[in-house]
């Protein structure tokens, strides 16, 4: 029951997450591309909100993954298998890095 509760919102905090991420990102280019000074405060608040939604994504994946757990469903085996060898890289390590950069 809760893992088809948990996939819409888990959906919709990863795209929040990307969306924003790409608005900081094209705000840079664009603005290195019209030769404008970058408003640091901006990208701050910017890098603020990507840091929170980044964790509030991580905890609900892992939310869902504790949740898959408990109730033993046969998907479980896949997602370990996923998440340990062909997601890895960008589940665990690039996510743990932009939330540990978000701040630096």
């Amino acid at each position: 029951m809760w893992g088809s509760v948990l996939m819409p919102i888990v959906f919709l905090m990863s795209a929040i997450v990307s969306g924003i991420a790409m608005v900081m990102f094209l705000y840079i280019v664009l603005s290195l591309l019209r030769n404008e000074k970058l408003d640091m405060r901006c990208l701050d608040t910017i890098g603020l909100f990507l840091m929170v939604a980044i964790i509030v994504d991580f905890a609900m994946e892992a939310l869902d993954y504790v949740h898959r757990i408990y109730q033993s469903e046969e998907s479980i085996g896949i997602l370990s298998q996923l998440v340990s060898s062909k997601l890895f890289f960008s589940m665990v390590i690039v996510q743990v890095l932009l939330a540990c950069c978000c701040r630096c």
